[in-house]
Protein backbone atom coordinates (compact mmCIF):
# COMPACT_ATOMS: atom_id res chain seq x y z
CA UNK A 1 0.00 0.00 0.00
CA UNK A 2 2.87 2.37 0.78
CA UNK A 3 4.30 1.72 -2.68
CA UNK A 4 0.95 2.48 -4.30
CA UNK A 5 0.71 5.73 -2.35
CA UNK A 6 4.20 6.77 -3.41
CA UNK A 7 3.46 6.04 -7.06
CA UNK A 8 0.16 7.96 -6.84
CA UNK A 9 1.96 10.94 -5.30
CA UNK A 10 4.74 10.96 -7.90
CA UNK A 11 2.45 10.52 -10.89
CA UNK A 12 0.23 13.30 -9.55
CA UNK A 13 3.27 15.56 -9.09
CA UNK A 14 4.35 14.86 -12.64
CA UNK A 15 0.86 15.82 -13.77
CA UNK A 16 1.36 19.09 -11.91
CA UNK A 17 4.39 19.77 -14.10
CA UNK A 18 2.53 18.97 -17.32
CA UNK A 19 -0.29 21.36 -16.48
CA UNK A 20 2.02 24.02 -15.07
CA UNK A 21 3.64 24.30 -18.47
CA UNK A 22 0.31 24.24 -20.31
CA UNK A 23 -1.39 26.94 -18.22
CA UNK A 24 1.74 29.08 -17.91
CA UNK A 25 1.60 29.50 -21.66
CA UNK A 26 -1.84 31.12 -21.49
CA UNK A 27 -0.23 34.06 -19.67
CA UNK A 28 2.84 34.06 -21.89
CA UNK A 29 0.56 34.05 -24.93
CA UNK A 30 -1.05 37.29 -23.78
CA UNK A 31 2.40 38.94 -23.70
CA UNK A 32 3.36 37.42 -27.07
CA UNK A 33 0.10 38.70 -28.56
CA UNK A 34 1.00 42.26 -27.61
CA UNK A 35 4.67 41.98 -28.61
CA UNK A 36 3.90 40.67 -32.11
CA UNK A 37 0.69 42.74 -32.51
CA UNK A 38 -1.59 39.72 -33.02
CA UNK A 39 -5.36 39.61 -33.23
CA UNK A 40 -7.35 37.32 -30.92
CA UNK A 41 -7.78 34.81 -33.74
CA UNK A 42 -4.05 34.77 -34.57
CA UNK A 43 -3.28 34.10 -30.91
CA UNK A 44 -5.94 31.38 -30.90
CA UNK A 45 -4.24 29.71 -33.86
CA UNK A 46 -1.15 29.14 -31.69
CA UNK A 47 -3.20 27.03 -29.27
CA UNK A 48 -4.84 25.28 -32.21
CA UNK A 49 -1.36 24.09 -33.24
CA UNK A 50 -0.67 22.85 -29.69
CA UNK A 51 -3.98 20.94 -29.60
CA UNK A 52 -3.53 19.48 -33.10
CA UNK A 53 -0.13 18.06 -32.19
CA UNK A 54 -1.74 16.54 -29.10
CA UNK A 55 -4.38 14.86 -31.25
CA UNK A 56 -1.76 13.36 -33.56
CA UNK A 57 0.23 11.96 -30.62
CA UNK A 58 -2.57 10.69 -28.35
CA UNK A 59 -3.64 7.46 -30.04
CA UNK A 60 -0.11 6.20 -30.78
CA UNK A 61 0.81 7.12 -27.20
CA UNK A 62 -1.92 4.89 -25.81
CA UNK A 63 -0.98 2.03 -28.13
CA UNK A 64 2.69 2.19 -27.15
CA UNK A 65 1.81 2.21 -23.46
CA UNK A 66 -0.55 -0.78 -23.71
CA UNK A 67 1.45 -2.94 -26.12
CA UNK A 68 5.04 -2.19 -25.07
CA UNK A 69 4.43 -1.19 -21.47
CA UNK A 70 7.02 1.60 -21.52
CA UNK A 71 4.86 3.86 -19.38
CA UNK A 72 7.65 5.19 -17.19
CA UNK A 73 9.75 6.17 -20.21
CA UNK A 74 6.79 7.88 -21.84
CA UNK A 75 6.06 9.91 -18.74
CA UNK A 76 9.68 11.04 -18.52
CA UNK A 77 9.75 12.18 -22.16
CA UNK A 78 6.39 13.91 -21.66
CA UNK A 79 7.90 16.08 -18.91
CA UNK A 80 10.97 16.94 -20.97
CA UNK A 81 9.11 17.92 -24.16
CA UNK A 82 7.33 21.12 -23.02
CA UNK A 83 10.35 22.39 -21.10
CA UNK A 84 12.53 22.00 -24.18
CA UNK A 85 9.77 23.55 -26.30
CA UNK A 86 9.69 26.60 -24.05
CA UNK A 87 13.45 26.95 -24.30
CA UNK A 88 13.25 26.97 -28.10
CA UNK A 89 10.32 29.42 -28.17
CA UNK A 90 12.32 31.83 -25.99
CA UNK A 91 14.41 32.58 -29.12
CA UNK A 92 11.38 33.15 -31.37
CA UNK A 93 11.99 36.12 -33.71
CA UNK A 94 8.55 35.98 -35.39
CA UNK A 95 4.98 34.77 -34.98
CA UNK A 96 5.62 32.07 -37.60
CA UNK A 97 8.52 30.69 -35.57
CA UNK A 98 6.23 30.35 -32.54
CA UNK A 99 3.67 28.45 -34.65
CA UNK A 100 6.35 26.04 -35.90
CA UNK A 101 7.87 25.23 -32.50
CA UNK A 102 5.12 25.47 -29.89
CA UNK A 103 3.80 22.00 -30.75
CA UNK A 104 6.27 20.46 -28.28
CA UNK A 105 4.03 21.68 -25.46
CA UNK A 106 1.09 19.73 -26.90
CA UNK A 107 3.35 16.72 -27.53
CA UNK A 108 4.22 16.48 -23.85
CA UNK A 109 0.66 16.63 -22.58
CA UNK A 110 -0.54 14.04 -25.10
CA UNK A 111 2.29 11.66 -24.28
CA UNK A 112 1.66 11.90 -20.51
CA UNK A 113 -2.02 11.14 -19.99
CA UNK A 114 -2.48 7.64 -21.49
CA UNK A 115 0.37 5.90 -19.58
CA UNK A 116 -0.13 7.85 -16.35
CA UNK A 117 -3.89 7.45 -16.06
CA UNK A 118 -3.91 3.79 -17.09
CA UNK A 119 -1.11 3.00 -14.60
CA UNK A 120 -3.18 4.50 -11.78
CA UNK A 121 -6.32 2.73 -12.98
CA UNK A 122 -4.47 -0.60 -12.83
CA UNK A 123 -3.19 0.05 -9.31
CA UNK A 124 -6.55 1.24 -7.96
CA UNK A 125 -9.18 -0.83 -9.86
CA UNK A 126 -11.85 -0.45 -7.18
CA UNK A 127 -11.13 3.23 -6.50
CA UNK A 128 -10.57 4.65 -9.95
CA UNK A 129 -12.50 7.84 -9.22
CA UNK A 130 -10.36 8.41 -6.11
CA UNK A 131 -7.01 7.73 -7.82
CA UNK A 132 -7.79 9.72 -10.94
CA UNK A 133 -9.09 12.58 -8.81
CA UNK A 134 -5.74 12.80 -7.01
CA UNK A 135 -4.06 12.71 -10.41
CA UNK A 136 -6.43 15.54 -11.30
CA UNK A 137 -5.46 17.32 -8.09
CA UNK A 138 -1.93 17.43 -9.48
CA UNK A 139 -3.28 18.89 -12.73
CA UNK A 140 -5.30 21.52 -10.90
CA UNK A 141 -2.30 22.43 -8.76
CA UNK A 142 -0.30 22.96 -11.96
CA UNK A 143 -3.19 24.87 -13.53
CA UNK A 144 -3.24 27.15 -10.47
CA UNK A 145 0.53 27.64 -10.11
CA UNK A 146 1.22 28.07 -13.84
CA UNK A 147 -0.65 31.36 -14.37
CA UNK A 148 0.00 32.75 -10.88
CA UNK A 149 3.74 32.08 -10.79
CA UNK A 150 4.24 33.06 -14.42
CA UNK A 151 2.31 36.31 -14.01
CA UNK A 152 4.35 37.30 -10.96
CA UNK A 153 7.65 36.45 -12.68
CA UNK A 154 6.63 38.36 -15.81
CA UNK A 155 6.12 41.46 -13.68
CA UNK A 156 9.86 41.42 -12.92
CA UNK A 157 11.43 39.57 -15.88
CA UNK A 158 11.19 39.42 -19.68
CA UNK A 159 9.20 36.49 -21.01
CA UNK A 160 12.13 35.18 -23.05
CA UNK A 161 14.36 35.00 -19.98
CA UNK A 162 11.66 33.23 -18.03
CA UNK A 163 11.07 30.60 -20.71
CA UNK A 164 14.77 29.76 -20.88
CA UNK A 165 14.66 29.04 -17.12
CA UNK A 166 11.57 26.84 -17.36
CA UNK A 167 13.60 23.92 -18.73
CA UNK A 168 14.87 23.06 -15.22
CA UNK A 169 11.63 21.90 -13.53
CA UNK A 170 10.84 19.51 -16.38
CA UNK A 171 14.25 17.85 -16.17
CA UNK A 172 13.99 17.47 -12.39
CA UNK A 173 10.49 15.96 -12.54
CA UNK A 174 11.47 13.56 -15.33
CA UNK A 175 14.30 12.20 -13.17
CA UNK A 176 12.00 11.77 -10.15
CA UNK A 177 9.38 9.91 -12.20
CA UNK A 178 12.06 7.57 -13.53
CA UNK A 179 13.30 6.80 -10.02
CA UNK A 180 9.91 6.29 -8.34
CA UNK A 181 7.46 4.85 -10.90
CA UNK A 182 8.03 1.11 -11.54
CA UNK A 183 8.50 -0.30 -15.01
CA UNK A 184 5.14 -1.83 -15.87
CA UNK A 185 6.86 -4.56 -17.91
CA UNK A 186 8.21 -6.06 -14.68
CA UNK A 187 4.70 -6.34 -13.22
CA UNK A 188 2.71 -7.50 -16.24
CA UNK A 189 1.44 -11.06 -16.00
CA UNK A 190 0.66 -11.40 -19.68
CA UNK A 191 2.05 -9.51 -22.66
CA UNK A 192 -0.55 -8.24 -25.09
CA UNK A 193 0.11 -9.34 -28.65
CA UNK A 194 -0.44 -6.94 -31.52
CA UNK A 195 -3.22 -9.21 -32.84
CA UNK A 196 -5.02 -9.03 -29.47
CA UNK A 197 -4.57 -5.29 -29.41
CA UNK A 198 -5.92 -4.81 -32.92
CA UNK A 199 -9.10 -6.75 -32.18
CA UNK A 200 -9.63 -4.95 -28.87
CA UNK A 201 -8.99 -1.53 -30.43
CA UNK A 202 -11.62 -2.18 -33.08
CA UNK A 203 -14.03 -2.91 -30.24
CA UNK A 204 -13.52 0.55 -28.77
CA UNK A 205 -14.91 2.17 -31.90
CA UNK A 206 -18.05 0.01 -31.53
CA UNK A 207 -18.55 0.75 -27.83
CA UNK A 208 -21.56 3.12 -27.64
CA UNK A 209 -20.93 4.09 -24.02
CA UNK A 210 -17.34 5.06 -24.81
CA UNK A 211 -18.48 7.08 -27.83
CA UNK A 212 -21.04 8.94 -25.73
CA UNK A 213 -18.70 9.79 -22.87
CA UNK A 214 -16.03 10.83 -25.41
CA UNK A 215 -18.54 13.26 -26.91
CA UNK A 216 -19.23 14.69 -23.47
CA UNK A 217 -15.52 14.99 -22.80
CA UNK A 218 -14.96 16.75 -26.13
CA UNK A 219 -17.65 19.37 -25.49
CA UNK A 220 -16.36 20.05 -21.98
CA UNK A 221 -12.80 20.33 -23.28
CA UNK A 222 -13.84 22.64 -26.12
CA UNK A 223 -15.37 25.00 -23.58
CA UNK A 224 -12.42 24.74 -21.22
CA UNK A 225 -9.87 25.30 -24.00
CA UNK A 226 -11.68 28.36 -25.27
CA UNK A 227 -12.02 29.78 -21.76
CA UNK A 228 -8.42 29.07 -20.72
CA UNK A 229 -7.20 30.71 -23.92
CA UNK A 230 -9.46 33.73 -23.94
CA UNK A 231 -9.58 34.71 -20.26
CA UNK A 232 -5.92 35.87 -19.93
CA UNK A 233 -6.02 37.69 -23.27
CA UNK A 234 -9.21 39.47 -22.24
CA UNK A 235 -7.75 40.52 -18.89
CA UNK A 236 -4.33 41.54 -20.22
CA UNK A 237 -5.05 42.93 -23.69
CA UNK A 238 -8.64 44.19 -23.47
CA UNK A 239 -8.79 45.39 -19.87
CA UNK A 240 -5.10 46.27 -19.61
CA UNK A 241 -4.40 44.43 -16.37
CA UNK A 242 -0.75 43.72 -15.61
CA UNK A 243 0.67 40.20 -15.82
CA UNK A 244 0.51 39.59 -12.05
CA UNK A 245 -3.19 40.44 -11.73
CA UNK A 246 -3.95 38.54 -14.95
CA UNK A 247 -2.15 35.49 -13.58
CA UNK A 248 -3.96 35.64 -10.25
CA UNK A 249 -7.39 35.93 -11.85
CA UNK A 250 -6.63 33.08 -14.26
CA UNK A 251 -5.35 30.86 -11.46
CA UNK A 252 -8.60 31.40 -9.54
CA UNK A 253 -10.35 29.43 -12.26
CA UNK A 254 -8.53 26.25 -11.20
CA UNK A 255 -7.66 26.85 -7.53
CA UNK A 256 -10.96 25.49 -6.10
CA UNK A 257 -10.75 22.34 -8.22
CA UNK A 258 -7.68 21.22 -6.24
CA UNK A 259 -10.02 20.57 -3.31
CA UNK A 260 -13.22 19.71 -5.18
CA UNK A 261 -11.61 17.11 -7.46
CA UNK A 262 -10.96 14.35 -4.88
CA UNK A 263 -14.38 14.99 -3.32
CA UNK A 264 -16.14 14.75 -6.67
CA UNK A 265 -14.19 11.62 -7.58
CA UNK A 266 -15.09 9.90 -4.32
CA UNK A 267 -18.75 10.91 -4.75
CA UNK A 268 -18.74 9.39 -8.23
CA UNK A 269 -17.39 6.11 -6.81
CA UNK A 270 -20.26 6.02 -4.29
CA UNK A 271 -23.19 7.68 -6.06
CA UNK A 272 -22.36 6.86 -9.66
CA UNK A 273 -20.62 8.85 -12.39
CA UNK A 274 -23.72 10.17 -14.17
CA UNK A 275 -25.43 12.24 -11.43
CA UNK A 276 -22.15 13.94 -10.51
CA UNK A 277 -21.40 14.69 -14.16
CA UNK A 278 -24.85 16.15 -14.85
CA UNK A 279 -24.77 18.41 -11.79
CA UNK A 280 -21.20 19.58 -12.44
CA UNK A 281 -21.76 20.32 -16.12
CA UNK A 282 -25.01 22.20 -15.44
CA UNK A 283 -23.32 24.45 -12.86
CA UNK A 284 -20.39 25.03 -15.23
CA UNK A 285 -22.69 26.03 -18.08
CA UNK A 286 -24.50 28.65 -15.99
CA UNK A 287 -21.35 30.14 -14.45
CA UNK A 288 -19.35 30.36 -17.67
CA UNK A 289 -22.26 32.14 -19.35
CA UNK A 290 -22.45 34.67 -16.48
CA UNK A 291 -18.85 35.71 -17.16
CA UNK A 292 -20.09 37.43 -20.30
CA UNK A 293 -22.23 39.83 -18.29
CA UNK A 294 -19.69 41.07 -15.73
CA UNK A 295 -16.09 42.23 -15.65
CA UNK A 296 -13.45 42.51 -12.89
CA UNK A 297 -13.70 45.50 -10.57
CA UNK A 298 -9.92 45.98 -10.37
CA UNK A 299 -8.80 49.50 -11.21
CA UNK A 300 -6.75 48.84 -14.30
CA UNK A 301 -4.30 51.69 -14.70
CA UNK A 302 -3.11 51.75 -11.11
CA UNK A 303 -1.88 48.18 -11.02
CA UNK A 304 -0.45 47.40 -14.43
CA UNK A 305 3.04 48.74 -13.75
CA UNK A 306 6.00 46.38 -13.74
CA UNK A 307 8.37 45.74 -10.90
CA UNK A 308 7.92 44.17 -7.50
CA UNK A 309 5.82 47.05 -6.13
CA UNK A 310 3.37 46.89 -9.02
CA UNK A 311 3.21 43.11 -8.66
CA UNK A 312 2.29 43.26 -4.96
CA UNK A 313 -0.28 46.01 -5.56
CA UNK A 314 -1.78 43.98 -8.40
CA UNK A 315 -2.16 40.90 -6.21
CA UNK A 316 -3.78 42.94 -3.42
CA UNK A 317 -6.12 44.55 -5.94
CA UNK A 318 -7.23 41.18 -7.26
CA UNK A 319 -8.42 40.16 -3.80
CA UNK A 320 -9.32 43.57 -2.45
CA UNK A 321 -13.00 43.30 -3.34
CA UNK A 322 -15.41 40.45 -3.95
CA UNK A 323 -16.52 41.28 -7.49
CA UNK A 324 -19.05 39.08 -9.27
CA UNK A 325 -16.65 38.17 -12.07
CA UNK A 326 -14.12 36.76 -9.59
CA UNK A 327 -16.84 34.94 -7.63
CA UNK A 328 -18.08 33.28 -10.85
CA UNK A 329 -14.53 32.21 -11.72
CA UNK A 330 -13.98 30.64 -8.32
CA UNK A 331 -17.27 28.73 -8.25
CA UNK A 332 -16.83 27.68 -11.88
CA UNK A 333 -13.47 26.21 -10.90
CA UNK A 334 -15.21 23.97 -8.35
CA UNK A 335 -17.04 22.15 -11.14
CA UNK A 336 -15.56 22.51 -14.63
CA UNK A 337 -12.09 21.12 -13.96
CA UNK A 338 -13.18 18.49 -11.42
CA UNK A 339 -15.31 16.75 -14.06
CA UNK A 340 -12.27 15.49 -16.02
CA UNK A 341 -11.31 12.52 -13.81
CA UNK A 342 -14.94 11.38 -13.52
CA UNK A 343 -15.28 11.33 -17.29
CA UNK A 344 -12.16 9.19 -17.61
CA UNK A 345 -13.22 6.92 -14.75
CA UNK A 346 -16.52 6.31 -16.62
CA UNK A 347 -14.59 5.57 -19.82
CA UNK A 348 -12.36 3.02 -18.10
CA UNK A 349 -15.38 1.50 -16.33
CA UNK A 350 -16.78 0.45 -19.71
CA UNK A 351 -13.60 -0.77 -21.45
CA UNK A 352 -11.19 -3.68 -20.90
CA UNK A 353 -8.46 -3.23 -18.32
CA UNK A 354 -5.65 -3.99 -20.80
CA UNK A 355 -6.75 -1.06 -22.95
CA UNK A 356 -6.60 1.54 -20.18
CA UNK A 357 -3.95 3.68 -21.87
CA UNK A 358 -5.60 3.32 -25.28
CA UNK A 359 -8.96 4.29 -23.76
CA UNK A 360 -7.39 7.44 -22.34
CA UNK A 361 -5.76 8.13 -25.69
CA UNK A 362 -9.08 7.55 -27.47
CA UNK A 363 -10.93 10.04 -25.27
CA UNK A 364 -8.12 12.61 -25.45
CA UNK A 365 -7.94 12.26 -29.22
CA UNK A 366 -11.68 12.93 -29.46
CA UNK A 367 -11.16 15.91 -27.16
CA UNK A 368 -8.41 17.39 -29.21
CA UNK A 369 -9.69 16.79 -32.72
CA UNK A 370 -12.88 18.65 -31.79
CA UNK A 371 -11.36 21.26 -29.47
CA UNK A 372 -8.42 22.21 -31.68
CA UNK A 373 -10.39 25.01 -33.29
CA UNK A 374 -12.30 26.25 -30.23
CA UNK A 375 -9.64 28.83 -29.18
CA UNK A 376 -9.44 30.06 -32.77
CA UNK A 377 -13.25 30.30 -33.02
CA UNK A 378 -13.41 32.10 -29.66
CA UNK A 379 -10.83 34.54 -31.01
CA UNK A 380 -12.81 35.13 -34.18
CA UNK A 381 -15.96 35.77 -32.16
CA UNK A 382 -14.10 38.23 -29.94
CA UNK A 383 -12.63 40.01 -33.00
CA UNK A 384 -15.96 40.27 -34.79
CA UNK A 385 -18.62 40.56 -32.06
CA UNK A 386 -16.75 41.57 -28.93
CA UNK A 387 -15.23 39.82 -25.89
CA UNK A 388 -18.58 39.18 -24.15
CA UNK A 389 -19.68 36.82 -26.91
CA UNK A 390 -16.58 34.66 -26.49
CA UNK A 391 -17.76 33.84 -22.96
CA UNK A 392 -21.26 33.09 -24.28
CA UNK A 393 -19.68 30.72 -26.80
CA UNK A 394 -18.02 28.86 -23.91
CA UNK A 395 -21.33 28.62 -22.07
CA UNK A 396 -23.07 27.22 -25.14
CA UNK A 397 -20.46 24.47 -25.57
CA UNK A 398 -20.71 23.37 -21.94
CA UNK A 399 -24.51 23.44 -22.11
CA UNK A 400 -24.35 20.96 -24.99
CA UNK A 401 -22.04 18.81 -22.87
CA UNK A 402 -24.56 18.89 -20.02
CA UNK A 403 -27.25 17.56 -22.36
CA UNK A 404 -24.98 14.68 -23.43
CA UNK A 405 -24.21 13.91 -19.76
CA UNK A 406 -27.94 13.67 -19.02
CA UNK A 407 -28.31 11.11 -21.82
CA UNK A 408 -25.45 8.86 -20.64
CA UNK A 409 -26.53 5.32 -19.74
CA UNK A 410 -25.33 3.79 -16.52
CA UNK A 411 -22.12 1.83 -17.20
CA UNK A 412 -22.30 -1.93 -17.36
CA UNK A 413 -20.17 -3.86 -14.83
CA UNK A 414 -16.54 -3.13 -15.82
CA UNK A 415 -14.62 -5.69 -17.83
CA UNK A 416 -11.42 -6.19 -15.85
CA UNK A 417 -9.68 -8.20 -18.54
CA UNK A 418 -9.92 -9.13 -22.16
CA UNK A 419 -9.31 -12.74 -21.10
CA UNK A 420 -11.51 -12.93 -18.00
CA UNK A 421 -10.62 -12.83 -14.32
CA UNK A 422 -6.99 -13.22 -13.36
Amino acid sequence: MKRNGLVLSMVSLGHTGIHFYAMAFTIILAVIKDEFGLSFSQAGLILTVVTTVGFIVNMPSGAIADVLGRKRLQMGIALLAPSIGYFIVSFAPTYTFVLLTIGLVGFGGALWHPPAMSALSDRFPGRRGFALSWHEFGANLGDFLGPAVTGIILATMLWRQMLSMYVLPGVALAILVWLVVPDIRQERKRVMLFEDYGRALAGLFKNPRLIQVSSLSALRTMGQQALSFFLPLYLFSTLGLGPAVTGIYTSMLTFPAMFAGPVMGTLSDRLGRKPVLVAGMAASAVLSTLLGFFQPLVEVSSFSSSGLGGTLLGILAAFGGADVFLICLIILGLFLFSMRPIIFAYAMDVTPKELGATTVGFVFSTNQILSALSPFVAGLIADWAGPRFAFLFVGALITCGCIVAALLPRPLPPKESLWGAR
